[in-house]
This record gives C-alpha cells, sequence and structure tokens, in this order.
C-alpha cells in the first residue's frame, strides 16, 4: 500500500511537470510556475513514505506488503478483517 502511496504521489508530480512544460510553451509562465510549485509539493509529500518503505516500517506494523496483498494477503491481517 505504501508502494501505490508513493507512485500516486510521483505520477502526480510527473503530470505536473508535463503540465507545466506545456504551459510555458504557451508564455502561460505564471501558470507553469504554479504547476511547478506543485509537482514539488507532491515530490516532497512522496518523501516521508519513501522513507518508511525504506525503514522496513510496513512489515513491523503488521501488515501485509503489496505482493502478500496481490497474493491474497496473510492470515494475520485476514484474521483481522474477519474479526
Amino acid at each position: 500500500m505504501l508502494g501505490t502511496l508513493q507512485r500516486s504521489h510521483q505520477q502526480r508530480a510527473a503530470l505536473a511537470r508535463r503540465m507545466a512544460d506545456r504551459k510555458r510553451a504557451q508564455d502561460r509562465h505564471h501558470l507553469a510556475d504554479h504547476l511547478d510549485s506543485r509537482a514539488r509539493d507532491d515530490e516532497d509529500d512522496a518523501l516521508p513514505v519513501r522513507e518508511l518503505m525504506r525503514s522496513g516500517f510496513a512489515g513491523m506494523a503488521g501488515g501485509a506488503s503489496e505482493e502478500q496483498e496481490a497474493a491474497g494477503g496473510n492470515a494475520e491481517v485476514e484474521s483481522r478483517r474477519r474479526g
């Protein structure tokens, strides 16, 4: 789940940068600057998520990894969902 969140922030940042490039090409520099700022914010938002993933926090929290979730989760997570 953390990986999905990180990818979402990265994709939003990339989209904002592409939009900024287009607006700059149209001489709409004020809007391009705003979009660049938004891209930086999205990249900044991804940093804590990346650090959590590097620290192994997802595994320490007792949750299933993305691979486990894709394969149906682990028994502990499933029992919490049912109970």
